[in-house]
This record gives C-alpha cells, structure tokens and sequence, in this order.
C-alpha cells in the first residue's frame, strides 16, 4: 500500500512538472512569435522608408525638413501593435570616416574635427588619433599613439583597426576617447560607409557655427529659422541669406543632398516592445538600398 502511494505521488509530481514546463514553453513561443510579429512589422517600416526616399529623389535633389521623409510616423495600430517610427538626416553631421580617404589620413578633414573637439572641450589632439585608427598608414600622425605599437601595449593587448568604423560606439575602443568625450560628441558626428557632406537644411546651429566661421550663435538660429520658413534651393540662395555679407559657406564642407538615411522604428503590443534601426543608403537615388539593420 505504501510503495503505491508513493508511486502515485511521483506521478502526480511529474505530471504536474510536465504540465508547468508545457505552460512555460508555450508562454515562451508565445512570446517569441508575438515579438517576430512585430518585427516583421517594423521590417515593413522599413521598406516603407525606402519607397518614400525613391518617390523623394523622384522629384527633388535636394533634402529638407519640409518633406514627406522627415514627418514622423504618427503611432498606427495594427494586428495588436502599436507602431512609431521616423526617418533621419544621417548627413545633418560630420562623418568621422572622412578623416581617411582611399586609405590615407585627409588633413582637411581631420582639421575639421579638431574643430568639432574644441567646440565641445574635448582634446583637439584625439582628431589625429581617430585618424591613425581608421587609416591604412602605419606611421603614427602628431607623436599620437593610435596604432599598433601604443594598443599592443596594453591589458588587454589589441590592434588598431586600420579601417573606417561602422558605428559611433567603436569610437570607445581608441585611447582618449572616454565616455564623456563621445557623449560631448555625439550630437555632432555621425558614421557613415562613404565619404559624405553635412546638409545644409538639416544640420544644426552648432555645426554651422563651427563650420562657417565668423557665425555667431545669434546668426546661426536666424538661418535655422528662415531654412525651415523657406528651405535652401541652391548654394547660391544659401549664400544669399546670409546674415552678413563678410560669412562665407565652405562648399566642400555642407551641400544640400542627401544620400544617407536612418530609420527609427518602435513597436508596441500590451507590454512587450520591439525597435529596429536602419541605415539606408541613396547613392543611386532611385534604388534605396539598406546597409546594416539591428534590433535596439
């Protein structure tokens, strides 16, 4: 009698264990196949995005805050989500790969960025050492340590990358740059897979102040103010609404055109969230093409 109580009890027991795990691994799938709803929700998004951007360059070649592009998504529900999303700009900053070009450190360029460093109080020296990072030359530029010989001294040992980056966070890995200095920057740069310009009727007060020099803050929020009234048609019409006849625009520094987007999604479904982040490229405007897609 005894040994079968006891074996009805492990039964029972094991019974009940099955059942609770059957419970848990059909929560999980649940889980699992709602979020991968949603993502191919926000894939869609996406695609979406590019078809805006080839119907964009269809009529205009040049880029603006006025367009259909740069209206955010307003929250639409569907299948149980909620979805939001926005294109950006991704040329409305400096592109830190420009600091090489075919392989070689671009002393413009890397002028440039000391700019940018000492606009936000960072050491002007670290423009050199994103540039010995990023270039394919093993000589060390300005005494600074940024290749092999100064990473593979330390704990733990790496080398310099010797290539562009991909994304602002690589920026983390290359000595000088703390977390301070990329967060003083980030609203400054961004990085791109090509050599870019900085839009003009995108980019903010900060940059066009650093860039056009002479502009004072005061200046730079008039011309912020009147693009978004009427936004640049032409360099020549930038020039023109100029707050003062002595400022000049550096044309190898801003143009009008864009060719890098980056799309923000973000979906919602009682609870669970979901985002997704892509960079589009429209070298060929009327062929969108995306570069890199990650889930945030």
């Amino acid at each position: 009698m005894i040994i079968a109580i006891l074996a009805v009890a492990l039964v029972t027991s094991s019974a009940a264990w099955l059942l609770r795990s059957q419970a848990l691994w059909l929560k999980q799938s649940e889980t699992l196949l709602t979020l991968a709803q949603g993502k191919q929700l926000l894939l869609a998004g996406v695609e979406w995005a590019r078809l805006i951007l080839a119907e964009d360059a269809r009529h205009s070649s040049i880029d603006h805050p006025a367009e259909i592009w740069a209206r955010p998504l307003p929250p639409s529900s569907t299948e149980g989500w909620e979805i939001t999303g926005a294109i950006e700009d991704a040329q409305s900053r400096f592109n830190i790969n420009n600091l090489q070009n075919n392989g070689r450190p671009s002393p413009g360029d890397i002028a440039l960025f000391a700019a940018i460093l000492q606009q936000t109080q960072s050491p002007p020296e670290l423009a050199q050492a994103l540039a010995d990072w990023i270039d394919s030359d093993p000589r060390i530029g300005n005494g600074q340590e940024a290749e092999d010989a100064g990473y593979l001294a330390l704990k733990p040992p790496y080398r310099s990358a010797n290539r562009p980056l991909d994304e602002l966070s690589d920026l983390a890995k290359i000595r000088g740059f703390t977390p301070q200095v990329i967060a003083r920057l980030t609203p400054y740069i961004t990085v791109l897979p090509s050599r870019t310009t900085i839009n003009l009727n995108t980019t903010s007060a900060a940059l066009l102040m650093t860039f056009i020099p002479g502009l004072t803050s005061g200046e730079a929020q008039q011309m912020i103010s009147n693009r978004n009234n009427a936004p640049f048609q032409s360099m020549a019409d930038a020039k023109s609404k100029l707050p003062r006849l002595q400022l000049q625009i550096p044309e190898n520094i801003f143009s009008l055109g864009t060719n890098f987007f980056r799309v923000h999604g973000r979906a919602t479904s009682y609870g669970k969230q979901i985002g997704l982040e892509a960079l589009i490229s429209r070298e060929v405007r009327l062929k969108p093409k995306i570069i890199w897609k990650r889930e945030t």
